[in-house]
């Protein structure tokens, strides 16, 4: 709501002032900071609208992405509490691990079958390394990728399991959905720039034309002021 307002603020100053006048790179930083600003005061009404129009609605979106991104973060964290026992979390990474595993015993028991096929069972010993080398490399590995009985979980049945993998999955489609957003925003801006730096402003020459180039060539040259 805020940002609405500051984005209402800042068009009905550009369209109250005659700021046609201005330096180019006074409109160039106004269409920066909000598309479409630089061309409706410089007279490029609809095309300026389209710009403005354009990034109200991605801003809505990113802004209405964002309140739908915390509940659902509310609605797993709360899923994960009641029905698999879970208070807290160190990362994200933990949240994933349980979207893809029913209990940390079973995530654990996947990683230990992997460490002991490579660490034990895969390398051989040689002159580097030896079996003990290896064991206490398979330990290590443990240590660091397995959950200890402070961040264990375990799904109370299927069905709170799979409502907590949706809404999951819903978290992560609306963060793309978010970052979609914030990147149509930068690109309208960076379109609105490169279009109000070629626009005209009232009674400033702006013209193309063709100079000698060394003793048979010609050079194209166009003019625009700034």
């Amino acid at each position: 709501m805020k940002q609405t307002r500051l984005l209402a603020a800042i068009l009905l100053i550009s369209l109250s002032l005659p700021l046609a006048g201005l330096p180019k790179i006074a409109h160039v930083g106004m269409s920066a900071i909000l598309p479409g600003s630089g061309q409706i005061s410089l007279g490029k009404v609809n095309r300026g609208a389209v710009m403005l129009t354009a990034d109200l609605l991605s801003i809505s979106m990113m802004l209405q992405s964002s309140a739908e991104i915390r509940s659902l973060e509310r609605s797993y964290t709360e899923l994960a509490r009641v029905y698999a026992g879970v208070e807290s979390a160190p990362d994200d990474r933990f949240w994933q691990d349980m979207q893809r595993y029913r209990s940390s015993d079973e995530f654990n028991q996947r990683q230990e079958m992997l460490a002991r096929n490579y660490y034990l069972l895969y390398l051989t010993p040689n002159d580097e390394y030896s079996y003990n080398d290896y064991l206490q490399m398979y330990q290590e590995y443990l240590a660091a990728n397995t959950y200890g009985e402070d961040e264990s979980w375990n799904w109370e049945s299927d069905i709170q399991w799979k409502k907590y993998r949706n809404t999951r999955a819903d978290y992560q489609e609306t963060k793309l959905l978010k970052n979609l957003f914030i990147g149509l925003m930068i690109f309208n801006r960076v379109l609105s720039v490169i279009d109000v730096a070629f626009i005209n402003p009232p009674g400033e020459a702006q013209r193309l034309y063709l100079t000698p180039s060394g003793e048979t060539g010609l050079m194209l040259n166009y003019q625009m002021g700034f």
